[in-house]
C-alpha cells in the first residue's frame, strides 16, 4: 500500500496538512457497467488518521 512506505508519524501528517491540501485521488476504470470496489477499514482509518481525503473519478470500460 502507498501509505506504508511513508512516515508514520501522525504530527508529520498534521503539519503538512496546516499548510497544504492533503488528499489521494484514485481513478477507478471498471470492466462492467455496475462493477464495485470496496475498501478495507485499516485503509480508511489510515486516510482518516492523516487527515487525507479520498477522491475517485469512477469510469465505465464496458463496451
Amino acid at each position: 500500500m502507498l501509505l506504508a512506505k511513508l512516515p508514520n508519524d501522525l504530527s508529520i501528517w498534521r503539519q503538512l496538512s496546516v499548510h497544504y491540501q492533503c488528499d489521494v485521488f484514485c481513478g477507478l476504470f471498471m470492466r462492467e457497467n455496475n462493477e464495485g470496489t470496496e475498501f478495507k477499514p485499516h485503509v480508511l482509518l489510515m486516510l482518516g488518521d492523516r487527515g487525507l481525503r479520498l477522491g475517485l473519478d469512477v469510469y465505465d470500460c464496458a463496451d
